[in-house]
């Protein structure tokens, strides 16, 4: 018994921080996840469409437990007909912003079928 004890404990240096990585995974999945859906509805996109909106975040987000620094949002133009000009799009780059509790937003259309938009804290 008491051999199995001293196995047990010998492994909790390798099981714990196993334990706190998971969890920082998991809590990394979560947020993107619904970040993901929140740009979505926002953005009024179809359930079967939502597959083409490309969301990336800026670097150490597992490190940050979820909470990006930068989120990067690119969609095809044919997803968003609404938002036109570019004035439509600093609207919705504001209301992103505000719905994901950044600090700053800013939109650009760097080729001619995608619109991005580039949220910071």
């Amino acid at each position: 018994m008491e051999h199995l004890v001293a196995q047990l404990i010998g492994l909790l240096p390798i099981v714990i921080p196993l334990i706190i990585v998971g969890i920082v995974i998991a809590r990394a999945a979560y947020e993107t996840r619904e970040n993901h859906e929140t740009i979505c509805s926002l953005l009024r996109i179809k359930p079967d469409e939502r597959h083409m909106v490309r969301v990336t975040y800026g670097p150490g987000l597992p490190c940050t437990l979820g909470y990006a620094h930068t989120i990067r949002i690119r969609v095809p133009d044919k997803l968003i007909p609404h938002i036109v000009t570019p004035e439509d799009a600093v609207e919705m780059g504001v209301t992103l912003m505000r719905s994901l509790d950044m600090d700053d937003a800013s939109s650009d259309k760097p080729r001619a079928r995608y619109r991005d938009w580039t949220l910071t804290q």
